[in-house]
């Protein structure tokens, strides 16, 4: 492997319709676990890729930022693989999607966004406070508590607990570097500008649960997206692709085959 080339998981390679998903802060490709298999089944080609500076994706630059990811992935990615493309995004990998759209637009067929924003509002008073703790927690060099805490609020339950050791182990592995970049970026992020302009079928999903990004700001990107559908699956957390897989695939798979019959 080369020192910048990002790591990917494509299990599918004789599909022909890509679907290229970006996972979530701290985590990696494998978080796509329920999706991967179910995309597969339906005729798509899922390729689950490591975020520059996540899993075992490199990141060789100085400063991580949303930017520096998103082109990577297109020079690596999006502008090797066949056109058209599915891209789907969870929390920072829906961020880091709707950079990718923001260059790449023509060559994305449809666009999922999940558990995500266009902007941290701040007028929404969770969003400043559960930031700020976080950044201070990988400001002071203790990823282990960052991964506890994170993994303690996307799943607080005792039947959870696999999900949550999974979640911890992960974080606990992230570069506290990038991971503190990674967070001041997503804090400073805004899509306002060419989101609301873009042409492409669009389906936001959200958890009306979710603890980490307010229902309220992912109900502001969907309004802001021409003609995007917007599912908010009740009780679903921030993790919604893993608590309620079941119905986040069948909305994900009825979503990609519409307009395909």
């Amino acid at each position: 492997m080369k020192k910048d080339e990002i790591f990917f998981v494509d299990p599918y390679p004789t599909n022909k319709k890509i679907a290229i998903l970006i996972h979530g802060l701290g985590s990696d490709s494998s978080s796509w676990q329920y999706q991967m298999e179910e995309l597969g089944k339906n005729g798509f080609r899922p390729i689950a890729i490591d975020i520059p500076g996540f899993g075992k994706s490199p990141f060789i630059s100085r400063r991580w930022s949303v930017r520096r990811a998103a082109v990577m992935i297109i020079n690596q990615i999006i502008d090797v693989v066949q056109a058209p493309i599915i891209l789907i995004g969870l929390s920072l990998g829906g961020v880091v999607a709707q950079k990718i759209v923001q260059f790449r637009e023509e060559k994305i067929e449809k666009l999922v966004l999940i558990s995500t924003f266009s902007h941290l509002h701040p007028k929404v008073k969770s969003n400043l406070p559960y930031l700020s703790h976080r950044i201070l927690q990988v400001f002071s060099g203790n990823i282990r508590k960052q991964a506890k805490f994170v993994a303690d609020k996307l799943f607080p339950l005792p039947e959870q607990k696999e999900w949550h050791d999974y979640l911890y182990l992960q974080i606990k592995r992230a570069n506290p570097r990038i991971y503190r970049q990674a967070m001041i970026a997503l804090a400073a992020f805004s899509s306002f500008r060419w989101m609301k302009d873009i042409q492409i079928p669009c389906l936001v999903i959200s958890g009306s649960a979710d603890s980490t990004v307010s229902l309220k700001d992912q109900r502001r990107l969907a309004k802001i997206i021409p003609g995007a559908k917007h599912l908010i699956i009740d009780q679903g957390g921030h993790a919604v692709t893993v608590d309620h897989y079941q119905q986040v695939n069948q909305e994900l798979i009825r979503f990609l085959n519409e307009g395909n019959q």
